[in-house]
């Protein structure tokens, strides 16, 4: 909630600001809290969406990689949470992350480059350490963050 307005009053500001130039700020100043609007609705709605859209995620069943959803299904069976969905970076760099906005939501993914260094009791650890992500809903807040990171990269530009 702090992030979603901390966004809010950074639009209004700077929508105010415009506005002192062009001479309505009151009208830009609620121009920015509409942009906040959809920009935190859009953060929330589909930030899942686009992390694994820009990083290229292909999402997988059983039949495509036994050995990762076997570890992501019994992980979360002990974490105690809904099955997440699974997807595969085709990518050497070792690495794994999650997204969603929550455990019924929430998708685990790895590269092929950490599929092929660990072994699958490394492998296990790693997809427990994103679960626990997927667990305190770090990703949803992580996934806000970078949306208002970037919101604030393209005021940047603009102001240049």
């Amino acid at each position: 909630m702090v992030l979603f307005t901390t966004l809010t009053l950074l639009l209004m500001v700077f929508g105010f600001a415009i506005g002192l130039f062009l001479g309505s700020p009151l009208g830009f100043m609620l121009l920015g809290l509409f942009f906040a609007g959809i920009i935190n609705f859009a953060s929330y709605a589909w930030s899942d969406k686009f992390v694994l859209w820009s990083t290229h995620t292909k999402q997988i069943n059983e039949q495509d990689n036994p050995q990762l959803y076997s570890v992501v299904k019994n992980v979360a069976l002990r974490a105690n949470i809904p099955m997440p969905r699974v997807g595969i970076v085709d990518s050497p760099q070792p690495n794994a992350f999650a997204t969603g906005r929550g455990p019924d939501k929430a998708v685990v993914v790895a590269t092929t480059g950490i599929l092929k260094t660990l072994t699958p009791r490394e492998l296990e650890a790693v997809i427990g350490h994103e679960i626990s992500h997927v667990t305190h809903r770090d990703v949803l807040v992580a996934s806000i963050a970078a949306t208002i990171a970037g919101t604030i990269s393209f005021l940047g530009q603009m102001v240049l």
